[in-house]
C-alpha cells in the first residue's frame, strides 16, 4: 500500500493506514478492517498487504457517498422499470452494488464479481458473489441488463482494458447499459501543477503511465461495439472534502476552490461544455450495447438519448432512428386505451377537433384520387373513423382496423367493416384492396418489414399505399432535436425519405410531399406542452394555449415535421 501524497508505504496501525513516520494517516472502513485484521500486524511494516499493493487505498471512503449520488443520478434514467440483472464488475466488497440496490425492484438479481475472495466476503450476503477475473468470461452472453466497472480499468494495460470491455459487452443484453467511473488524467489542475513540477509523477493516480482519459475509454469502447451515451466529469465541488483531507498543497486547494465557486454560481454546465475533460478529477461514462438497426441490420449505431424505460438509437448507415427495447404488443394495447383518442383540446368540443382532422384528411384524399378514384380502401389505424367517412363520401368502399376497441366502436357507426386488431392479425385475402392508408401509423408498428410485406400482399396490382409519418429531415426536428414533439413512447421508428425507400423495397415511390396540417392555436399549444420537456418550448405552448382563449376560432395550416409518401405496388413479372 502507498500514500497518494508522499508515495510512502503504508502499514496498519490502530484501525487505519499510517506511514512509518506517523506523518500521514488514512481511515479505513470497519468492514475492511475486520476482514483483514487477521493478517495485518499492528505497528509493523510487515503489515503491508503485498498481495493488494497495486490497489490504492483499499477501503478509504473520502467522498464515495457524494460520487455514488452523482452516479445514481446519471444512471437512473437508464434503469429498466422491470426487475433486472445487475453486475458489479471488479466490485470488491460490493459498495456500488449496495448503493444501486435501492433503485432496483426487490426481485432484481445483483452480482458482485471480484478476483479477491477475501473482499467478496465483505459484500452483503444478499448478493450473488463470483470470484473471477473480469478479463475472461464470467456470465453467459446476453444475460445482464446493467453492469458497472467502478475505478477498475485504470489498473489494466490496454489489451486487458479491451478484454474487460469485450466481456462486459457480450454479457449485456442488447440495449443494456455499462457504467464506467475512472480517474481522469487530463484534469487541468493536476496537469498544470505537474508541468511546473509542483507534483511528482504518480502523486495521486497510481497508474498515471496509462494516461486514462474519457476520450480514450470511449474510443476503446466503440472499437468493442458499445455506443456512447454520455460522459460526466466529476466536478471538484464533489471532491472538496477529498482535497482537504489529502492536503495536496495550497495551490492545488486554491484551484479546486475556484472550480467549486464556479459550480456554486451554477455555470458548471458552461465549463463542462467548453473545458470538457479538463473539468473533472474523475469521469463517469455511460455506454450502451446497441440493438442492430431493424432496417439494414447494421451494428454501427449511435445512442441519442433516453426515453423513459427505452433508449433511442440512430443507425450510422441508413440514419433510421428507433426505440429499444421496444414495448410488447400487450404493452402497446394498454397504451392505446380508451383515453388515447380523447381530444387534447380542453377548451374545444370534439367537433372542432374533428373538423381540423378532416381538413388534413381531405388533403390525403386529394393525393390518393390522383391515382385511384374508386375501389376498396383500408385505413390501418383508423381511430374514430373520420377518414373512413370522407373516403365513403368520395366513392370508396371503406374498411378500417385499429388496436383501440373504443375507437372501433365509433368507426362502426360509419361502416360495419371495422375491426380491432393489427394488419398481420386480420388475415385478409391477397389482392383485396385498391388503396391502403397508414396515416401516423408506420412509426407505431413493431415490425416494419412485416407490416409492409402484408400491405403488399393484400394490395391489388398497381394498388396505392399512402403513408404519413414523422420526418427526421424536417426543419422542426433539426431545431427541436430531442424535444421534438414526435418523440413519444409509442413511436418506435423514425424515418427520412431515403431510409424509408430502402425499407419499402417492394413498392415504387410515386411521390413524397410535406404534410400540412390544419391546427388551432390551442391544439398547437397543448401539443408542445404535452410532448416537450424543454422549458422554453413548454412556455411557448402555454402562451399559445392562453392566447387561444382570446382568438378562439383562429386556425392555421402548418407543417408539423411529417412527410407523406405515395407508393405503388410493383407488378408481378
Amino acid at each position: 500500500m502507498i500514500s497518494p501524497t508522499s508515495r510512502k508505504r503504508l502499514c496498519f496501525h490502530q484501525g487505519q493506514w499510517q506511514t512509518s513516520d506517523g506523518e500521514e494517516t488514512f481511515p479505513i472502513e470497519s468492514s475492511v478492517v475486520n476482514l483483514l485484521k487477521s493478517e495485518l500486524l499492528d505497528q509493523s511494516a510487515l503489515g503491508e498487504i503485498s498481495s493488494f499493493e497495486s490497489i490504492p487505498l483499499i477501503g478509504i471512503c473520502y467522498f464515495r457517498e457524494a460520487i455514488f449520488k452523482l452516479a445514481m443520478k446519471r444512471l437512473r434514467p437508464y434503469l429498466p422499470d422491470h426487475s433486472l440483472r445487475f453486475a458489479d464488475l471488479a466490485g470488491g466488497g460490493g459498495h456500488f452494488a449496495n448503493a444501486i440496490k435501492e433503485e432496483l425492484s426487490v426481485d432484481s438479481q445483483i452480482y458482485v464479481v471480484d478476483i479477491s475472495a477475501r473482499f467478496l466476503k465483505s459484500a452483503p450476503s444478499e448478493f450473488k458473489k463470483i470470484c473471477s477475473d473480469i478479463r475472461y468470461p464470467v456470465f453467459q452472453q446476453n444475460s445482464m441488463d446493467v453492469a458497472a466497472l467502478w475505478v477498475a480499468l485504470h489498473h489494466f494495460n490496454l489489451s486487458d482494458q479491451r478484454a474487460c470491455l469485450t466481456e462486459a459487452f457480450y454479457a449485456l443484453k442488447q440495449g443494456g447499459t455499462l457504467l464506467l467511473f475512472e480517474p481522469n488524467h487530463d484534469f487541468f489542475p493536476r496537469k498544470l501543477l505537474m508541468s511546473f513540477n509542483f507534483l511528482k509523477k504518480n502523486v495521486y493516480f497510481d497508474e498515471e503511465e496509462k494516461h486514462l482519459s474519457s476520450k480514450k475509454v470511449v474510443a476503446l469502447a466503440r472499437e468493442v461495439g458499445f455506443s456512447h451515451a454520455e460522459t460526466t466529469f466529476l466536478n471538484p465541488a464533489y471532491s472538496r472534502e477529498f482535497t482537504k483531507k489529502l492536503k495536496f498543497g495550497l495551490l492545488y486547494f486554491i484551484l479546486t476552490e475556484f472550480f467549486y465557486l464556479l459550480d456554486c454560481l451554477k455555470i458548471s454546465s458552461f465549463l463542462n461544455f467548453f473545458l470538457k475533460e479538463w473539468w473533472g478529477m474523475y469521469f463517469l461514462t455511460i455506454l450502451n450495447r446497441p440493438a442492430p438497426c431493424p432496417s439494414c441490420s447494421c451494428n454501427e449505431v449511435s445512442f441519442k438519448f433516453k426515453k423513459q424505460s427505452s433508449s433511442l438509437f440512430k443507425c450510422n448507415h441508413c440514419s433510421l432512428e428507433y426505440l429499444y427495447p421496444k414495448p410488447s404488443l400487450v404493452e402497446l394495447q394498454k397504451l392505446y386505451n380508451e383515453n388515447y383518442y380523447s381530444p387534447w383540446l380542453q377548451d374545444s368540443s370534439e367537433g372542432q377537433l374533428k373538423l381540423l382532422k378532416e381538413a388534413t384528411f381531405k388533403r390525403y384524399l386529394n393525393q390518393i384520387t390522383t391515382y385511384k378514384t374508386t375501389g376498396a380502401l383500408l385505413d390501418v389505424g383508423c381511430a374514430l373513423g373520420s377518414f373512413l367517412k370522407l373516403a365513403r363520401e368520395e366513392g370508396f368502399t371503406p374498411y378500417g382496423i385499429d388496436l383501440n376497441p373504443v375507437a372501433i366502436e365509433s368507426a362502426k357507426k360509419i361502416t360495419d367493416n371495422a375491426w380491432v386488431g393489427t394488419l398481420e392479425s386480420m388475415s385478409f385475402e391477397a389482392n383485396s384492396f385498391d388503396v391502403i392508408v397508414m396515416s401516423d401509423l408506420i412509426e407505431h408498428v413493431l415490425d416494419i418489414k412485416s407490416t409492409l410485406a402484408e400491405a403488399s400482399r393484400i394490395l391489388k396490382e398497381d394498388g396505392i399505399l399512402l403513408i404519413a409519418t414523422p420526418n427526421t429531415n424536417s426543419l422542426s426536428h433539426l431545431l427541436m432535436r430531442k424535444h421534438w414533439p414526435h418523440y413519444k413512447m409509442e413511436h418506435l421508428h423514425y424515418f427520412n425519405p431515403k431510409n424509408f425507400a430502402a425499407v419499402a423495397e417492394q413498392f415504387v415511390i410515386l411521390k413524397i410531399f410535406s404534410v400540412i396540417k390544419n391546427i388551432s392555436l390551442s391544439y398547437f399549444g397543448n401539443l408542445l406542452c404535452k410532448y416537450s420537456e424543454h422549458f422554453l418550448i413548454s412556455a411557448v405552448g402555454r402562451f399559445c394555449t392562453l392566447f387561444s382563449k382570446y382568438i378562439y376560432n383562429f386556425k392555421i395550416c402548418f407543417p408539423m415535421g411529417e412527410m407523406g409518401i405515395i407508393l405503388k405496388k410493383e407488378k408481378i413479372k
